[in-house]
């Protein structure tokens, strides 16, 4: 997959499993299963965003590990929209990390 793609591909799979997302809370093996799941979804998105910098296609101003958490904490929000608000969300999700300082919506 050309570099470009790659990260659209993984902002298209920032929604959530229906499992995670159905997990019930208070059973320490489901919340340990999520909290692993979740570690591992960031770090292949923090993997993801060091090969777009090293392109020069993200933002500087902001770590790309936190912006790896605010991708991925981005999906449990998703989970909450509807359907039809979804490319929007992405869409807007990809200008944010893109993003130049002085320069909104680049």
């Amino acid at each position: 997959m050309p570099p470009a793609r790659l990260l659209e591909a993984a902002l298209t799979r920032l929604a959530p499993p229906t499992a995670l997302a159905a997990a019930k809370p208070g059973i320490k093996a489901r919340e340990l299963a999520a909290a692993f799941a979740h570690e591992q979804a960031r770090l292949a998105m923090q993997d993801i965003l060091d090969r777009e910098a090293s392109r020069g296609a993200l933002r500087q101003d902001l770590p790309r590990p936190l912006l790896a958490w605010l991708l991925v904490t981005a999906r449990d929000g998703l989970a909450h929209e509807p359907s039809d608000a979804l490319e929007d969300r992405l869409q807007a999700l990809g200008r944010f990390i893109r993003l130049t300082p002085g320069r909104a919506g680049s």
